[in-house]
């Protein structure tokens, strides 16, 4: 089996830090507004490499991706980042620090329903509300990493990697 996995978000917890450095930078932040919409692209220039670099793993996550290579399974990382060499070469070198195992990054994934579909994956876990609906376009089979503040129903939805884990196990994966 193919399990195709995103990271922010999902496997890592980017926008808690996106929002400890927004509180840093916009000092009138609220919670409300992540990012000033004016001030978007330049927060991105500035501090995206190192939000890439340095976002906490969530929870569980080294256990669960070793679970599933114990059980002889492929892990593909699917992500936006790499939308240019830069990003990709931070993301390896941040998977490869954390320990986390894959057997292939594909980067630049803009259609991960079509990603999917063309890599054969055969069970995917991502956090977006808008790639799960693209996924089901494709019948991939996923699971929804929880996400505050999106449309997580009616999605098969995972409050962390404990109940992934658990999820995989009830699937015989």
């Amino acid at each position: 089996m193919i399990i195709g996995i995103d990271i922010d978000d999902t496997i890592t917890n980017t926008t808690e830090l996106v929002k400890l450095i927004a509180q840093k930078e916009f000092h009138n932040y609220h919670g409300k507004t992540i990012i000033p919409e004016s001030k978007y692209d330049s927060f991105h220039k500035k501090y995206w490499k190192y939000v890439e670099a340095n976002a906490t793993l969530k929870d569980n996550v080294i256990e669960t991706f070793n679970y599933i290579k114990s059980k002889g399974h492929k892990i593909y990382i699917v992500t936006l980042r790499g939308y240019n060499h830069e990003s990709l070469s931070t993301t390896k070198k941040y998977l490869k620090k954390n320990k986390i195992p894959y057997d292939k990054i594909i980067g630049g994934a803009y259609e991960k329903g079509r990603i999917a579909k063309e890599n054969n994956i055969d069970l995917f876990i991502d956090d977006r509300s808008m790639v799960i609906k693209d996924l089901i376009k494709y019948k991939i089979p996923y699971i929804k990493m929880y996400k505050e503040h999106d449309n997580n129903y009616p999605y098969t939805t995972a409050y962390d990697w404990y109940q992934i884990e658990e999820m995989l196990k009830e699937r015989k994966v």
